[in-house]
């Protein structure tokens, strides 16, 4: 899982580049409009669908899925979406607090959820802090 380095609104990492919209300030992005445009390989671009919208980084790439931190208004929710095809994979529930990962953990405000080796989260697997 790598996190990507956003600049001017795209960020490229293994083949998968991301563009992310209008950012919220040109000198110091903190968040980005949408909506997401993913191009990956030889797969034509695509965009994903309206729900993943007002995006903050970290944004994450692990086997081609992008894990793309959201928010809206007080809440919180991580989308996992595949980068051929837009399609959401997964949704976290509503949280507050930051996003990050570390040691195969995929953490989230008061919440983690533990990744498999498919960079999906393990069914089942929520630990709570």
């Amino acid at each position: 899982m790598v996190a990507l380095q956003v600049v001017h609104s795209r960020a490229t990492a293994r083949g998968v580049t991301v563009a992310l919209g209008a950012a919220d300030d040109t000198a110091h992005p903190a968040a980005w409009q949408g909506p997401v445009t993913i191009s990956a390989g030889a797969a034509p671009a695509c965009v994903v669908g309206d729900e993943v919208a007002i995006v903050e980084a970290p944004v994450l790439l692990g086997r081609g899925i992008l894990y793309l931190p959201t928010y809206s208004g007080s809440n919180n929710r991580v989308y996992a979406v595949d980068s051929r095809s837009c399609r959401v994979l997964w949704r976290s529930g509503y949280f507050n607090g930051a996003t990050s990962f570390r040691g195969g953990e995929l953490s989230m405000g008061e919440k983690s959820v533990r990744l498999g080796d498919n960079c999906l989260p393990v069914r089942g697997v929520t630990v709570v802090r």
